[in-house]
């Protein structure tokens, strides 16, 4: 739900709160319960006030419910079609500060949130890692839900101390990984559609590693870092 666009929801809200000015603006009210149009939305009531002559909003209200916690949210004071300088988008850094990049992950970290997200998967999954290609954390993220049955997102405290929103929570981080590896690493290959958890000395999944050779996961898992000539042969052992 864009914001510029919640006025069109006018028509199917909870309750209509009149016309009102705001700011001097000539605007009319309505409350939405935002759950009805987005599954994951948090519970509660979001008041809306927009524009009665270009259906834009001029306020909106949303009174946030999640597990333990009250939470107003109040948005107002809005500029539309505004020309913007074109220097807010210089990627320059000010004077006095300098860009200063993350240090890479670990790769033995990285190792051990891929392991655990695979580990995860099979457990829920009857014994079979995502049966993919390319795999995309969101997407498996979502097939993991409904093979867990894992209330997610959380509606109340009770879903909060279910152990499943956990598992959801760690096998991402691996699937991110997995995804990232995929799309950044030029000769990185998953093979999910074919090696499962008991295919020992078959390849899973592999990249290219900063000195030459290949990081290797097993299907059990198990992981080494092995030479191009020690990859094309454990390719060439049935691995597609």
């Amino acid at each position: 739900m864009t914001l510029d666009a919640l006025g069109t929801y006018s028509g199917r809200a909870d309750r209509d709160l009149g016309e009102r000015a705001i700011d001097g603006v000539r605007s009319r009210g309505f409350v939405l319960d935002a759950a009805r149009f987005v599954p994951d939305a948090n519970p509660g009531g979001l008041e809306i006030w927009v524009d009665v002559r270009s259906n834009l909003p001029v306020l909106i209200r949303d009174e946030m419910r999640p597990p333990g916690a009250a939470v107003t949210l109040v948005m107002d004071r809005f500029r539309w079609d505004v020309d913007l300088d074109p220097s807010l988008f210089d990627p320059t850094p000010p004077q006095g500060f300098a860009e200063v990049k993350p240090p890479p992950s670990k790769l033995d970290d990285i190792v051990a949130k891929i392991t655990d997200g695979l580990r995860i998967y099979a457990r829920y999954s009857g014994g079979h890692y995502p049966r993919v290609k390319m795999l995309y954390g969101d997407v498996t993220r979502d097939e993991l839900v409904k093979l867990s049955g894992a209330p997610y997102p959380p509606k109340g405290e009770a879903d909060l101390k279910d152990e499943r929103l956990g598992h959801i929570h760690d096998a991402t981080w691996g699937f991110s990984w997995i995804n990232t590896i995929l799309r950044e690493n030029s000769d990185a290959a998953y093979y999910g559609k074919t090696v499962g958890p008991g295919d020992r000395d078959k390849v899973l999944l592999r990249w290219k590693g900063e000195e030459g050779g290949y990081h290797v996961l097993f299907g059990e898992l198990r992981f080494e870092t092995v030479t191009p000539a020690r990859l094309r042969l454990l390719e060439g052992d049935g691995s597609e």
